[in-house]
């Protein structure tokens, strides 16, 4: 994300969110570290032939 600052600024506007000035470093230290992630989540190559894991049911929920 190139501009975080606008970012939070205009994603705030869509939600009514309003962000009290002593949140906000914490808010946007938060989004940095949210793009990191997904950053290197979405860069990782996967190769074609994988098969998607079977889905997971935990006991007594089936």
């Amino acid at each position: 994300m190139d501009d975080i600052d606008a970012y939070l600024d205009q994603t705030a506007a869509i939600l009514g969110l309003k962000i009290d000035p002593a949140y906000r470093p914490g808010v946007r230290g938060n989004l940095e570290r949210t793009f990191a992630i997904a950053k290197a989540v979405t860069e990782f190559d996967l190769p074609d032939e994988l098969e998607a894991a079977p889905v997971w049911r935990p006991e007594g929920l089936k």
